[in-house]
């Protein structure tokens, strides 16, 4: 098991509530209120890099705008060292494995989790 990033955990945990409770109207009475109707639109949850997934999406064609987005965050990197602290190479280790088996240069292996 590939432990995450604590706020990684929070933000997915919190987006996992808010799909859950989006169509509740009970939770957030007060959007009532505002005019807001509870939705049930969301069908399904994509969480990326799981140990379990079994779909991936091709992101060859935006490869270089990920490594270049990753880059920005100086700070981040700069705390992790190593290897890992190298965006492309980081990004490459991590989407060729996926690509291979999508059969593109570079994909992203997401778990599907159906909501209804």
């Amino acid at each position: 098991m590939l432990l995450n990033q604590a706020d990684h955990i929070a933000v997915g945990r919190a987006t996992l509530d808010g799909v859950r409770d989006a169509d509740n109207r009970w939770v957030f009475r007060e959007l009532l209120a505002e005019g807001h109707e509870p939705w049930s639109g969301l069908r399904q949850i994509w969480a990326a890099a799981s140990p379990e997934a079994k779909h991936a999406v091709d992101t060859t064609e935006h490869f270089d705008r990920g490594v270049s987005s990753l880059e920005e965050h100086k700070a981040y990197l700069a705390g992790l060292g190593g290897a890992t602290a190298e965006p492309r190479e980081f990004l490459e280790g991590f989407g060729r494995g996926a690509g291979s088996r999508l059969g593109t240069r570079f994909a992203v292996p997401f778990e599907v989790f159906p909501l209804r």
